[in-house]
């Protein structure tokens, strides 16, 4: 082989690994991009989550005042229906505007998720509004006031909120996995 010959081999291998130590470079660099662009996304709904989280447990401490709120005009509601209906209705309003807030509230809590969050999120935004409706349409239709089935449901109504606040806890305490 003459020195010419050998001199062009090389340069061509110099040439090809050249291109091929670029390319990897650039399949690097694109990977470190998307990799980036992940973790910060991933800082960015983890966020996301913590605020919507914690404007749900806001939510349902807003709840449970108004629902403070309606215990003595129910009192009185159900000792004298006829009088006590007005001041138990007036009482009422508070509430719902809590729970319209709560529904929103919840599918907020639903868009970011993840899915067991959200689940544990509508479960107990669903316990809150049967316990508005059941007394709501018992005071709104004249009918007698469902006691057992009110205490059933605020017992249901302490358990969904506690599975909730575990979930939100437990995946805002869960280090984010690289995603690959």
């Amino acid at each position: 082989m003459d020195a010419g010959v050998a001199a062009v081999l090389g340069a061509a291998v110099g040439v090809v690994g050249t291109l091929g130590t670029a390319m990897l470079t650039y399949a690097a660099a694109r990977r470190q991009a998307r990799d980036v662009g992940a973790v910060e996304h991933g800082h960015w709904l983890r966020e996301r989550r913590h605020e919507r989280y914690l404007a749900f447990l806001d939510g349902l401490d807003a709840w449970d005042r108004a629902l403070d709120l309606i215990w003595e005009p129910l009192h009185e509601y159900r000792s004298d229906p006829i009088a006590g209906r007005a001041r138990f209705l007036a009482a009422l309003e508070p509430l719902q505007d809590r729970c319209d807030e709560l529904t929103k509230l919840q599918e907020r809590v639903s868009l970011v998720g993840p899915v067991g969050a959200a689940n544990a999120a509508e479960e107990t935004w669903r316990s809150y509004r049967v316990l508005f409706d059941l007394v709501h349409h018992a005071v709104f239709h004249e009918e007698p006031y469902p006691e057992e089935a009110v205490a059933k449901v605020l017992k249901r109504n302490r358990a969904v909120a506690t599975a909730f606040r575990e979930s939100s806890r437990k995946i805002m305490e869960t280090p984010p996995t690289p995603t690959r």
